[in-house]
Protein backbone atom coordinates (compact mmCIF):
# COMPACT_ATOMS: atom_id res chain seq x y z
CA UNK A 1 0.00 0.00 0.00
CA UNK A 2 1.24 2.89 -0.57
CA UNK A 3 1.85 6.11 1.34
CA UNK A 4 -1.48 7.75 -0.08
CA UNK A 5 -3.28 4.94 0.03
CA UNK A 6 -2.15 4.26 3.78
CA UNK A 7 -3.26 8.08 4.02
CA UNK A 8 -6.95 7.50 3.04
CA UNK A 9 -7.09 4.64 4.98
CA UNK A 10 -5.56 6.84 8.08
CA UNK A 11 -8.33 9.26 7.01
CA UNK A 12 -10.88 6.60 7.49
CA UNK A 13 -10.22 5.50 10.60
CA UNK A 14 -9.48 2.02 8.92
CA UNK A 15 -6.40 2.03 10.95
CA UNK A 16 -6.05 -0.24 14.10
CA UNK A 17 -3.94 1.88 17.29
CA UNK A 18 -0.85 0.18 16.40
CA UNK A 19 -1.12 0.99 12.86
CA UNK A 20 -1.60 4.12 13.61
CA UNK A 21 1.50 4.63 15.54
CA UNK A 22 3.28 2.75 13.26
CA UNK A 23 2.14 5.11 10.76
CA UNK A 24 3.01 8.30 12.42
CA UNK A 25 6.45 6.94 13.41
CA UNK A 26 7.06 6.40 9.85
CA UNK A 27 6.25 9.71 8.92
CA UNK A 28 8.67 10.97 11.24
CA UNK A 29 11.65 8.90 10.28
CA UNK A 30 14.23 9.48 7.40
CA UNK A 31 13.10 6.17 5.47
CA UNK A 32 9.23 7.96 5.51
CA UNK A 33 10.82 10.72 3.98
CA UNK A 34 12.84 9.27 1.65
CA UNK A 35 10.44 6.74 0.66
CA UNK A 36 7.85 9.43 0.10
CA UNK A 37 10.17 11.00 -2.74
CA UNK A 38 10.97 8.03 -4.29
CA UNK A 39 7.22 6.95 -4.96
CA UNK A 40 6.46 10.47 -6.24
CA UNK A 41 9.73 10.64 -8.17
CA UNK A 42 8.18 7.25 -9.77
CA UNK A 43 5.06 8.77 -10.52
CA UNK A 44 6.91 11.58 -12.49
CA UNK A 45 8.68 9.23 -14.34
CA UNK A 46 5.76 8.06 -15.47
CA UNK A 47 4.65 11.12 -17.04
CA UNK A 48 8.35 11.59 -18.64
CA UNK A 49 6.41 11.95 -21.86
CA UNK A 50 4.83 15.00 -20.99
CA UNK A 51 7.24 16.80 -18.75
CA UNK A 52 11.22 15.38 -17.50
CA UNK A 53 11.22 14.91 -13.73
CA UNK A 54 13.58 17.70 -12.26
CA UNK A 55 15.41 16.00 -9.60
CA UNK A 56 16.01 19.71 -8.46
CA UNK A 57 12.62 20.61 -8.81
CA UNK A 58 11.65 17.83 -6.61
CA UNK A 59 13.64 18.29 -3.49
CA UNK A 60 12.24 22.11 -4.00
CA UNK A 61 8.88 20.74 -3.98
CA UNK A 62 9.34 18.67 -0.48
CA UNK A 63 11.12 21.64 1.60
CA UNK A 64 7.78 23.38 0.33
CA UNK A 65 5.66 20.76 2.38
CA UNK A 66 8.50 20.60 4.97
CA UNK A 67 8.54 24.62 5.67
CA UNK A 68 4.58 24.81 4.99
CA UNK A 69 4.22 22.30 7.76
CA UNK A 70 6.60 22.75 10.41
CA UNK A 71 4.78 24.97 12.23
CA UNK A 72 2.07 22.88 12.91
CA UNK A 73 4.06 19.85 13.21
CA UNK A 74 5.78 22.09 15.88
CA UNK A 75 2.87 23.32 18.10
CA UNK A 76 1.08 19.87 17.59
CA UNK A 77 4.54 17.88 18.81
CA UNK A 78 3.28 19.53 22.16
CA UNK A 79 0.33 18.29 22.83
CA UNK A 80 0.44 14.90 22.87
CA UNK A 81 -0.40 11.68 20.87
CA UNK A 82 -3.26 12.72 18.72
CA UNK A 83 -1.63 15.79 17.80
CA UNK A 84 0.89 13.94 16.04
CA UNK A 85 -1.71 12.18 14.38
CA UNK A 86 -2.89 15.39 13.16
CA UNK A 87 0.68 16.85 12.22
CA UNK A 88 0.97 13.57 9.94
CA UNK A 89 -2.31 13.95 8.23
CA UNK A 90 -1.81 17.94 7.70
CA UNK A 91 1.56 16.59 6.04
CA UNK A 92 -0.06 14.39 3.82
CA UNK A 93 -2.81 16.66 3.08
CA UNK A 94 -0.08 18.99 2.28
CA UNK A 95 2.24 16.66 0.36
CA UNK A 96 -0.95 15.46 -1.63
CA UNK A 97 -2.34 19.12 -2.19
CA UNK A 98 0.69 20.24 -3.77
CA UNK A 99 1.84 17.56 -6.12
CA UNK A 100 -1.56 17.40 -7.54
CA UNK A 101 -1.56 21.14 -8.22
CA UNK A 102 1.74 20.80 -9.76
CA UNK A 103 1.12 17.76 -11.69
CA UNK A 104 -2.82 17.08 -12.30
CA UNK A 105 -2.42 13.98 -14.32
CA UNK A 106 -1.19 12.31 -11.65
CA UNK A 107 -5.06 12.70 -9.98
CA UNK A 108 -5.55 9.73 -12.78
CA UNK A 109 -2.87 8.47 -12.08
CA UNK A 110 -3.55 7.56 -8.73
CA UNK A 111 -7.28 7.42 -8.79
CA UNK A 112 -8.56 4.87 -8.88
CA UNK A 113 -6.14 2.58 -7.32
CA UNK A 114 -4.59 0.14 -9.96
CA UNK A 115 -3.72 -3.23 -8.23
CA UNK A 116 -0.93 -5.40 -10.23
CA UNK A 117 -0.84 -9.56 -9.52
CA UNK A 118 2.34 -10.88 -10.71
CA UNK A 119 4.17 -14.01 -10.75
CA UNK A 120 8.21 -14.90 -11.03
CA UNK A 121 9.03 -17.92 -12.65
CA UNK A 122 8.06 -21.01 -11.17
CA UNK A 123 5.46 -19.85 -9.67
CA UNK A 124 1.66 -19.82 -10.41
CA UNK A 125 -1.09 -18.10 -7.83
CA UNK A 126 -4.76 -17.50 -7.85
CA UNK A 127 -6.55 -14.13 -7.64
CA UNK A 128 -10.32 -12.88 -7.71
CA UNK A 129 -11.30 -9.67 -9.01
CA UNK A 130 -13.49 -7.30 -8.19
CA UNK A 131 -16.42 -8.32 -9.50
CA UNK A 132 -16.17 -12.28 -8.39
CA UNK A 133 -14.61 -13.44 -11.40
CA UNK A 134 -11.26 -16.03 -10.95
CA UNK A 135 -8.11 -15.76 -12.40
CA UNK A 136 -5.32 -18.34 -12.70
CA UNK A 137 -2.23 -16.60 -13.10
CA UNK A 138 0.69 -18.65 -14.89
CA UNK A 139 4.79 -18.08 -14.20
CA UNK A 140 6.82 -15.11 -16.10
CA UNK A 141 2.85 -13.55 -15.99
CA UNK A 142 1.16 -10.60 -14.42
CA UNK A 143 -2.11 -8.79 -14.67
CA UNK A 144 -3.10 -5.12 -13.83
CA UNK A 145 -6.68 -3.49 -12.93
CA UNK A 146 -8.68 -0.95 -11.20
CA UNK A 147 -8.98 -1.62 -7.78
CA UNK A 148 -13.17 -1.22 -8.52
CA UNK A 149 -13.87 -2.18 -11.76
CA UNK A 150 -14.95 1.76 -12.45
CA UNK A 151 -16.49 2.19 -15.95
CA UNK A 152 -18.65 0.70 -18.52
CA UNK A 153 -15.53 -1.94 -18.57
CA UNK A 154 -13.97 -4.74 -16.59
CA UNK A 155 -11.26 -3.64 -17.75
CA UNK A 156 -7.67 -6.13 -17.22
CA UNK A 157 -4.32 -5.39 -18.43
CA UNK A 158 -2.30 -9.11 -19.15
CA UNK A 159 1.14 -9.86 -20.02
CA UNK A 160 2.23 -13.32 -19.90
CA UNK A 161 -0.35 -16.15 -19.48
CA UNK A 162 -3.62 -16.32 -17.32
CA UNK A 163 -6.99 -18.34 -17.41
CA UNK A 164 -10.30 -16.70 -16.70
CA UNK A 165 -13.37 -17.75 -15.13
CA UNK A 166 -15.83 -14.66 -16.04
CA UNK A 167 -18.17 -13.76 -13.42
CA UNK A 168 -21.60 -12.79 -16.15
CA UNK A 169 -22.70 -9.08 -15.57
CA UNK A 170 -23.90 -7.96 -19.53
CA UNK A 171 -24.05 -4.65 -18.85
CA UNK A 172 -20.20 -4.72 -17.95
CA UNK A 173 -18.42 -6.30 -20.58
CA UNK A 174 -15.55 -8.35 -19.48
CA UNK A 175 -11.80 -7.21 -21.73
CA UNK A 176 -8.25 -8.56 -21.44
CA UNK A 177 -5.93 -6.50 -23.15
CA UNK A 178 -2.86 -8.51 -24.27
CA UNK A 179 -0.06 -6.99 -27.07
CA UNK A 180 -1.92 -5.47 -29.70
CA UNK A 181 -4.85 -7.61 -28.86
CA UNK A 182 -8.44 -6.82 -26.64
CA UNK A 183 -10.97 -10.33 -25.41
CA UNK A 184 -14.25 -9.60 -24.79
CA UNK A 185 -16.52 -11.42 -22.60
CA UNK A 186 -19.76 -11.31 -20.73
CA UNK A 187 -19.57 -14.27 -18.60
CA UNK A 188 -17.45 -17.33 -19.99
CA UNK A 189 -13.77 -19.16 -19.56
CA UNK A 190 -10.91 -19.22 -21.75
CA UNK A 191 -7.01 -18.73 -21.57
CA UNK A 192 -4.71 -16.45 -22.80
CA UNK A 193 -0.94 -16.76 -23.63
CA UNK A 194 1.10 -13.61 -24.58
CA UNK A 195 4.29 -13.70 -23.32
CA UNK A 196 6.41 -10.74 -24.56
CA UNK A 197 9.87 -12.40 -25.77
CA UNK A 198 7.57 -14.83 -27.82
CA UNK A 199 6.34 -14.15 -31.39
CA UNK A 200 2.93 -16.36 -30.96
CA UNK A 201 -0.38 -15.15 -28.63
CA UNK A 202 -2.42 -18.13 -28.15
CA UNK A 203 -6.23 -17.01 -26.87
CA UNK A 204 -8.67 -20.07 -26.13
CA UNK A 205 -12.56 -20.75 -25.70
CA UNK A 206 -13.55 -23.40 -22.84
CA UNK A 207 -16.78 -21.90 -22.10
CA UNK A 208 -19.09 -19.09 -23.57
CA UNK A 209 -18.57 -16.57 -26.33
CA UNK A 210 -16.02 -14.36 -26.69
CA UNK A 211 -14.83 -11.62 -29.34
CA UNK A 212 -11.37 -11.16 -30.29
CA UNK A 213 -10.73 -7.75 -32.13
CA UNK A 214 -6.88 -5.84 -32.52
CA UNK A 215 -7.37 -2.20 -34.22
CA UNK A 216 -3.30 -2.75 -34.72
CA UNK A 217 -4.55 -5.06 -37.13
CA UNK A 218 -7.49 -4.32 -37.92
CA UNK A 219 -9.30 -7.65 -37.05
CA UNK A 220 -12.45 -9.04 -35.15
CA UNK A 221 -13.27 -13.05 -34.56
CA UNK A 222 -15.34 -14.92 -32.71
CA UNK A 223 -14.76 -17.90 -31.37
CA UNK A 224 -16.96 -21.02 -30.05
CA UNK A 225 -15.79 -23.24 -27.34
CA UNK A 226 -13.04 -25.54 -28.29
CA UNK A 227 -11.90 -23.02 -30.92
CA UNK A 228 -8.34 -21.53 -30.38
CA UNK A 229 -7.02 -17.95 -32.38
CA UNK A 230 -3.31 -18.02 -32.98
CA UNK A 231 -1.49 -15.04 -34.27
CA UNK A 232 2.29 -14.37 -35.25
CA UNK A 233 4.13 -11.56 -34.97
CA UNK A 234 6.40 -12.50 -37.33
CA UNK A 235 4.39 -13.64 -40.43
CA UNK A 236 1.21 -11.58 -39.06
CA UNK A 237 -0.49 -14.36 -39.75
CA UNK A 238 -4.32 -15.09 -37.74
CA UNK A 239 -5.52 -18.59 -37.67
CA UNK A 240 -8.51 -19.77 -36.07
CA UNK A 241 -7.69 -23.58 -34.91
CA UNK A 242 -9.52 -26.39 -32.61
CA UNK A 243 -6.94 -27.17 -29.61
CA UNK A 244 -6.29 -29.91 -26.48
CA UNK A 245 -7.42 -28.70 -23.81
CA UNK A 246 -4.51 -30.65 -21.49
CA UNK A 247 -2.19 -28.72 -23.48
CA UNK A 248 -3.59 -25.71 -23.42
CA UNK A 249 -5.53 -25.33 -20.32
CA UNK A 250 -3.45 -27.99 -17.88
CA UNK A 251 -1.00 -25.82 -16.56
CA UNK A 252 -3.53 -24.54 -14.00
CA UNK A 253 -3.86 -28.23 -12.79
CA UNK A 254 -0.31 -29.11 -12.46
CA UNK A 255 -0.61 -30.88 -15.92
CA UNK A 256 2.53 -30.10 -18.57
CA UNK A 257 1.69 -31.46 -22.40
CA UNK A 258 3.84 -31.35 -25.14
CA UNK A 259 1.80 -32.27 -28.34
CA UNK A 260 5.03 -32.64 -31.01
CA UNK A 261 7.17 -29.49 -29.58
CA UNK A 262 10.16 -28.16 -30.40
CA UNK A 263 13.21 -27.70 -28.55
CA UNK A 264 12.44 -24.05 -27.74
CA UNK A 265 9.19 -24.31 -26.65
CA UNK A 266 10.18 -27.30 -24.57
CA UNK A 267 13.11 -25.56 -23.07
CA UNK A 268 10.81 -22.17 -22.75
CA UNK A 269 8.12 -23.79 -21.02
CA UNK A 270 10.33 -25.90 -18.06
CA UNK A 271 12.04 -23.06 -17.48
CA UNK A 272 9.34 -20.69 -16.84
CA UNK A 273 7.20 -23.79 -15.23
CA UNK A 274 10.31 -24.78 -12.75
CA UNK A 275 12.03 -20.99 -12.44
CA UNK A 276 15.22 -22.29 -13.87
CA UNK A 277 18.06 -21.27 -16.59
CA UNK A 278 18.07 -24.36 -19.17
CA UNK A 279 21.02 -24.21 -21.47
CA UNK A 280 22.44 -26.86 -24.05
CA UNK A 281 25.91 -27.65 -25.20
CA UNK A 282 24.55 -27.49 -28.75
CA UNK A 283 21.36 -27.15 -30.66
CA UNK A 284 19.64 -30.43 -31.45
CA UNK A 285 18.47 -31.26 -35.20
CA UNK A 286 15.74 -28.76 -37.26
CA UNK A 287 13.40 -31.82 -36.77
CA UNK A 288 13.74 -32.38 -33.24
CA UNK A 289 10.11 -32.89 -31.70
CA UNK A 290 8.83 -34.28 -28.34
CA UNK A 291 5.13 -35.43 -27.44
CA UNK A 292 4.40 -36.14 -23.53
CA UNK A 293 2.29 -35.45 -20.54
CA UNK A 294 3.37 -35.23 -17.12
CA UNK A 295 1.32 -34.54 -13.90
CA UNK A 296 2.53 -32.84 -10.97
CA UNK A 297 5.92 -34.33 -11.38
CA UNK A 298 9.52 -32.94 -10.75
CA UNK A 299 11.50 -31.43 -13.15
CA UNK A 300 13.96 -34.27 -12.39
CA UNK A 301 10.90 -36.82 -13.65
CA UNK A 302 10.53 -34.89 -16.61
CA UNK A 303 14.51 -34.71 -18.19
CA UNK A 304 14.71 -38.66 -17.38
CA UNK A 305 11.59 -39.71 -19.02
CA UNK A 306 12.53 -37.31 -21.82
CA UNK A 307 16.16 -38.37 -22.20
CA UNK A 308 15.24 -41.65 -22.66
CA UNK A 309 13.72 -41.00 -26.01
CA UNK A 310 15.55 -38.04 -27.21
CA UNK A 311 19.11 -38.78 -26.76
CA UNK A 312 20.95 -36.28 -24.08
CA UNK A 313 22.37 -36.22 -20.53
CA UNK A 314 21.42 -33.31 -18.21
CA UNK A 315 22.95 -32.24 -15.06
CA UNK A 316 21.28 -29.51 -12.99
CA UNK A 317 22.87 -27.22 -10.44
CA UNK A 318 20.78 -25.09 -8.61
CA UNK A 319 18.84 -22.74 -10.81
CA UNK A 320 20.90 -24.04 -14.05
CA UNK A 321 20.10 -27.02 -16.62
CA UNK A 322 22.37 -28.02 -19.11
CA UNK A 323 21.31 -30.48 -22.14
CA UNK A 324 23.71 -32.44 -23.20
CA UNK A 325 23.08 -33.88 -26.94
CA UNK A 326 24.96 -36.68 -28.03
Amino acid sequence: MNFFNKYRAFKAGQLTQKETEEFVAWMNSREGEEKILEEIEEDWNYLDAKEATDETRLESIFSQIKEETKEERSQNARNGYFSKIAAAVALLVTFAGLTYLIFPELQTLNQPHRIVKSNPSGQKSTHFLPDGSKVFLNAESSISYSADFEGSLREIELKGEAYFEVAKNPQKPFVVKSKQFSTTALGTAFNVRAYGAESKLDIALTEGKIKVDSETLGAEYYLKPGEQLSYSSLSKKIEKIPFDKDEITGWKDGLIKFSDANYEEVKNRLGRWFGVNIHSNKQPAEDWRYTGVFENQSLEMILEGMKLTKNFEYKMERKRVEIMFK
